[in-house]
């Protein structure tokens, strides 16, 4: 009788019955008494009626149904459709509500659910599939009342419930002969996704359904053309697949090797939908965070096609073209460009080539675009601080970090940013946007709070680092205003006691280097930050964290950048405690090569400024100089740079000691004559 399907057909008319004769008592005739047969329902909820008082009906009258005569109860010939109907759908929603632990995952209704589904894939036989799919669609009709408790979640796993569910799901897919003609519909794997999203958040549930097929028959379903016609299909699936990688790598790895191509087909199908281009970004996000393997895929599997789907998604969304405030996106439109950036920053995130494909697929100039509506957006919004603005501000939040980590060891990027021009319409962005990060609020400024401005400049300032590389960077950076602006304004504004902004010691490492980069080579900019305080900022944030390693060096940088592009700047380098604190850091910091080259090279640039040269004979530069040459005896970037300091500490003329061809040229012969013994120039003997 097992074989044949009687128990099990017996054990699911069971659950029925049970809840009727349990709740016929409670109830009078109700209007749903000889109604006519509910009509198609959409989701899984509204299908419960129809399930209990149709199919399960129908199983009762069923000719299979005689092979279970022997453990049916004389009751069980009671069970009409009628009887069924008398309930309205609140009170049998209630009562199901009230019962659903013990009808998904108690021992007797456990075993007829799993059990169904189990013959349902394990034979070929039509009816055995048709209880399978009943079986499937009372689970996922059940999970769809409401949230499942932590202990009920936990049973539909131990129970086998879900598990059998992804076989079934995944048998079926992988079949090229189907079921003799039996088909699964879109509905039926929505009311698996109403299963597995109702059970996903165990740690555990999510490992069985991976390792069971249940993510590999979902992207099999997206890539059914009829069921990735469905729009609310795709979107539900979307989601099963994102949340479903949460928390473990090769969950992760496995589900976006069967996934992106199906995500990036539906993105395909359902170009102009904000649900599909919404929920499936969302998944793309989620699969491609700190995972190498499917970035590489998104990037790179069919020609980038999963790519080209998030740049589209940002092009009709999230360009000026796709509205601003007289023309307002939804806020599904809006989501769906966030998840889009988001997901784009994680490619980005890890792999130099990637970055360079990523660059070589027009992203730069998609998010330039964005920039480009924010701003206009910006001005619409007119001086009032609104929830848009937040908005607003998330939009270059997301722009921000995208192009953060794009521009890392990026060539290619570094060239692109100056064809397009994006740094100043982004600097206008920042600079309306994050006034509270600077500690002033214009009348009409439009600012975010001061946690988001903070993250959005430390960003912005991350991004400036490594763009400054290009010299025509460089200058962009100087003409928009961004130096002084964001760069110097930030550092200044993190010597506040109340101050949010460059609380931590990688923080300020990052401002540093961004504002020496973005000066080298060019004296104007070094004396537009010094007008703007820069150099006084540099050393009192610096002196704070003398402590950190990375801070001093990077400040060491700094400095060295600045004194040696304008001789204002050196005469300036005294007064604000540039010579001291260089000399500390040195004294500090004896063993780390990084600390004494730089220190040496900052001290000389600042010795060619004759104002500097009582200061630093009196700081004890020379001690430090001569120190660091005997602790890095071999270190050739150090020697070089302190022999020349004594050179000028002792009468060298500045011409004498700039770094030079032949300068060089006189230091290398002179270090030879002293190895082989010759006498060694006065400077030597002087020092």
């Amino acid at each position: 009788e097992m074989a044949s399907g009687g128990v099990v057909r017996a054990g699911a008319i069971q659950i029925a019955r049970e809840l009727v004769l349990k709740y016929e008592s409670r109830e009078g005739a109700g209007k749903g008494a000889g109604a006519s047969p509910a009509p198609a329902l959409e989701s899984p909820k509204a299908s419960l009626v129809a399930s209990l008082s149709g199919r399960l009906s129908k199983a009762i009258a069923s000719p299979r149904a005689s092979n279970a005569k022997k453990i049916q109860t004389p009751i069980f010939s009671s069970i009409t459709v009628p009887v069924l109907r008398r309930f309205t759908r609140a009170s049998l929603e209630t009562a199901l509500i009230e019962e659903r632990k013990d009808l998904l995952a108690s021992p007797e209704s456990a075993s007829s659910l799993t059990f169904a589904l189990f013959t349902g894939y394990s034979s070929k036989s039509t009816e055995d599939f048709e209880l399978a799919v009943l079986a499937l669609e009372l689970s996922g009709a059940l999970c769809e009342l409401g949230q499942l408790d932590k202990e009920t979640q936990n049973l539909v796993r131990t129970c086998g419930l879900l598990e059998n569910v992804c076989v079934f799901l995944h048998t079926y897919f992988s079949r090229p002969d189907g079921y003799s003609g039996s088909r699964l519909t879109g509905y039926h794997v929505r009311c698996a996704n109403v299963l597995f999203e109702s059970i996903i958040g165990r740690e555990a549930n999510r490992d069985v359904l991976v390792k069971s097929g249940g993510t590999t028959a979902l992207a099999s379903a997206l890539e059914n053309s009829d069921m990735r016609s469905d729009q609310n299909l795709v979107s539900e699936t979307a989601i099963t697949m994102s949340n479903a990688c949460f928390g473990d790598d090769s969950r992760k790895i496995e589900i976006g090797r069967r996934a992106i191509d199906p995500i990036q087909r539906s993105l395909a199908t359902h170009p102009d939908s904000p649900s599909v281009a919404l929920h499936c970004a969302l998944a793309l996000r989620n699969l491609s965070y700190n995972c190498e393997a499917n970035q590489v895929l998104i990037v790179s599997e069919n020609q980038g096609s999963a790519l080209q789907s998030l740049l589209g998604i940002i092009n009709r969304f999230g360009s000026k073209n796709a509205g601003t405030k007289n023309d307002r996106v939804s806020n599904q439109q809006r989501t769906a460009v966030h998840q889009a950036l988001v997901a784009l920053a994680n490619v980005a995130a890890i792999r130099e080539d990637l970055r360079e494909k990523v660059t070589s697929a027009s992203a730069f100039e998609t998010v330039a675009a964005v920039i480009e509506r924010a701003n206009c957006m910006i001005q619409e919004l007119g001086s009032a601080s609104s929830p848009q603005v937040e908005e607003v501000g998330r939009d270059v939040d997301d722009v921000v970090s995208f192009l953060r980590n794009c521009t890392a060891k990026n060539p290619a990027a570094h060239q692109r940013i100056a064809q397009i021009g994006i740094i100043g319409p982004l600097v206008r962005a920042v600079r309306a946007l994050c006034s509270t990060a600077f500690g002033a609020k214009e009348e009409s400024g439009k600012v975010l709070s001061e946690t988001l401005a903070s993250a959005v400049v430390e960003k912005m300032l991350e991004w400036l680092r490594h763009a400054a590389f290009a010299r025509e960077n460089r200058s962009q950076i100087l003409e928009s205003g961004a130096l002084t602006d964001i760069i110097v304004a930030s550092i200044g504004r993190a010597d506040a006691s109340s101050a949010m902004i460059l609380q931590e010691d990688r923080s300020c490492e990052t401002a540093f280097l961004a504002l020496g980069n973005s000066t080298f080579g060019l004296p104007n900019a070094a004396e537009r930050a010094r007008d703007a305080g820069a150099l006084t900022s540099v050393v009192q944030i610096a002196t704070k964290r003398s402590s950190s390693l990375g801070v001093t060096e990077s400040a060491l940088r700094c400095l060295r950048s600045l004194l040696e592009q304008s001789e204002q700047s050196r005469q300036f380098a005294s007064g604000c405690g540039a010579l001291e604190y260089t000399v500390d850091s040195m004294r500090k910091f004896p063993a780390e090569e990084q600390i004494q080259e730089q220190g040496c090279a900052l001290l000389l640039s600042a010795s060619v400024s004759e104002s500097n040269l009582l200061p630093l004979k009196q700081s004890g530069a020379a001690e430090v100089v001569l120190y660091a040459m005997q602790q890095h005896p071999k270190h050739r970037g150090i020697h070089l740079h302190a022999t020349l300091v004594l050179q000028r500490m002792n009468g060298a003329t500045a011409d004498d000691v700039c770094i030079s061809r032949e300068n060089i040229t006189r230091l290398v012969r002179t270090a030879r004559q002293k190895r082989r013994g010759a006498a060694a120039p006065s400077v030597f003997a002087k020092a």
